[in-house]
């Protein structure tokens, strides 16, 4: 798996703590891991994610890998990035490439790599 690049992992409490309340609160998502997800479904499957990093997208990330899945995760631009979310990410297991500090064309790096790693 490749190191994920995040502004500060120093800030992952912070970020595992929103990850967790939005756990709480995906009633929706909760039951379809508990249903269908449970056994591996998506062992060996390489997903990339672009969307705006923070809380409740991050909980879909974890899920999809706590099912098996290798995920990679880049947001569509610098200002869409929770870093806290981003750090606690990466301490998940799920691979990130984002920082509220990057300039739009390292966002646009970061998502090329989300697709070489997915394609791959």
């Amino acid at each position: 798996m490749q190191e994920s690049i995040v502004r500060d992992p120093a800030l992952a409490p912070d970020g595992h703590r929103k990850i967790d309340w939005a756990a709480e609160h995906s009633p929706v998502l909760n039951t379809i891991r508990d249903k269908y997800l449970k056994d591996g479904t998506f062992e060996g499957v390489g997903v990339g994610v672009a969307l705006p990093i923070e809380a409740k997208t991050a909980y879909l990330t974890v899920v999809l890998a706590e099912a098996g899945a290798d995920v990679a995760v880049a947001s569509p631009g610098p200002f869409f990035v929770q870093d806290d979310v981003a750090a606690a990410l990466a301490e998940r297991g799920v691979t990130v490439y984002a920082s509220s500090e990057n300039d739009p064309e390292d966002a646009d790096r970061e998502l090329e790599r989300v697709l070489d790693r997915s394609a791959g």
